[in-house]
C-alpha cells in the first residue's frame, strides 16, 4: 500500500515519510468497523487510502448525528492530533476501505519534531472543523423528508 495515496501524507514530503514509514501499519477496514468509540482512548490515527469513515456525535440520551465524513483526503483521530486522547464522538467505517495507521504517540512525537508534518496535520484539523460546522449549519437549518421530489 502506498502511503502517498493519502492526500495528507502526500503533502509532507519524502524525508518525513521515510522517518516514520516503519511506524505505519497497512490495514483493511470493513464497513461498520469502529475506529474509536466515545470516551475510549484513541490509540491509532488512520490515514485512509480508500473508503469512507463517519464521525458521529452522540448526546447523553443516546441520540446520534453524523457530523463529518473522511476519505483519502484526511485522517481519523482528529482529537489525537490535538493531543487529546479521547473524544465523545464515535468514528467508524461507512464503507470498506484501506488505510495506514500509526500509533498516536508515535505520530505526535514525529509531528513535534517536524514542522512540515505538524503544519499539514493542523491544516487538516481546520478543514475538518469547517466540515463539522457546515454539517451543523445544514442540520439546523433544513428539514429532511423521505418524500421524493417530482421527477424521481
Amino acid at each position: 500500500m502506498n502511503v502517498r495515496e493519502n492526500r495528507l501524507l502526500a503533502l509532507v514530503g519524502d524525508k518525513v515519510l521515510e522517518e516514520i514509514a516503519g511506524a505505519f501499519d497497512p490495514v483493511q477496514l470493513r464497513q461498520g468497523q469502529s475506529l474509536h468509540e466515545p470516551m475510549e482512548e484513541i490509540t491509532y490515527v488512520y490515514f485512509f487510502t480508500s473508503g469512507l469513515s463517519s464521525e458521529i456525535a452522540i448526546d447523553a440520551a443516546g441520540q446520534r448525528i453524523e457530523v463529518g465524513c473522511i476519505g483519502f483526503e484526511g485522517l481519523a483521530g482528529v482529537p489525537a492530533v490535538l493531543g487529546v486522547d479521547r473524544s465523545p464522538h464515535r468514528s467508524f467505517m461507512e464503507t470498506d476501505g484501506s488505510a495506514v495507521r500509526i500509533e498516536t504517540a508515535i505520530l505526535l512525537k514525529a509531528a513535534m519534531a517536524n514542522r512540515t508534518l505538524m503544519s499539514v496535520l493542523l491544516r487538516w484539523v481546520h478543514v475538518f472543523m469547517m466540515q463539522v460546522a457546515s454539517t451543523a449549519l445544514a442540520d439546523g437549518r433544513y428539514t429532511w423528508s423521505n418524500e421524493r421530489p417530482a421527477g424521481f
